[in-house]
């Protein structure tokens, strides 16, 4: 995403492909360079980097231009809606809340799985029952992965009605209506910003739920936490 300017005049933020690397040795074209930012907290497997661009020339073409279009004496056509390009970010909000709902549910469905059968402390609060109970018997577990657990469908039902605005927008911008194109910017940016929190608050008081075995990375609990935090 780069600013268009013609002749002066700045048409704001557009989309652009740039070739980065060279088809021949596949290093970075003149003019750009290229970088890893490093290990991160989690989602190692992405490949997380900079870009650096210095007078790098592009063709006209590489411009996507199914919205809004330059014509080769540099005429701008302006998009039948200059929010078009929210369309793709309503898309993309709602995959990655349908993403952490099952990453949420993963987490707490491994604590819940520990806790009712880590047995800790006695209930029974007579000397001559020496069995202890399991730690899903505490009420505070109990009410923290439940509620968790909750949430994680809650999100996903929520992502499913999230599908069901998604399509219809297609469908009516197909016919020329972007009407609802504001209201589910709005809904998704919204669902997206609580979903996440809320998952990566769930899935790391999950693994706290768990003790020092929620720690171990065995428990697959501390990579779970960690890729939820990066959302």
């Amino acid at each position: 995403m780069a600013r268009l300017l013609v002749d002066q005049a700045d048409y704001g933020v557009h989309p652009f492909i740039v070739q980065l690397r060279s088809l021949d040795n596949f290093k970075p074209m003149p003019g750009i360079e290229l970088g890893d930012i490093g290990t991160t907290k989690g989602m190692n497997s992405t490949d997380n980097g900079y870009a650096v661009f210095r007078h790098v020339r592009i063709p006209r073409n590489h411009m996507l231009m199914r919205n809004a279009s330059v014509s080769r004496d540099g005429t701008y056509a302006k998009a039948a809606n200059d929010k078009l390009s929210y369309s793709t970010m309503v898309f993309t909000r709602n995959v990655i809340v349908h993403t952490v709902a099952f990453q949420l549910a993963q987490a707490v469905t491994i604590a819940i799985r520990y806790s009712v059968v880590r047995e800790q402390g006695n209930l029974h609060f007579n000397p001559q029952i020496s069995t202890e109970s399991t730690i899903m018997s505490f009420k505070s577990q109990h009410y923290r992965l439940l509620t968790s657990m909750a949430r994680a469908f809650a999100i996903l039902f929520a992502s499913k009605s999230c599908d069901v605005i998604y399509k219809d927008m297609v469908l009516r911008q197909s016919q020329g209506d972007y009407s609802t194109l504001q209201y589910g910017h709005i809904t998704t940016a919204s669902l997206k910003a609580w979903a996440t929190h809320a998952a990566a608050e769930g899935a790391e008081d999950a693994r706290r739920c768990c003790g020092g075995h929620g720690y171990s990375a065995l428990s697959g609990l501390p990579d779970i936490s960690a890729d939820l935090a990066a959302m």
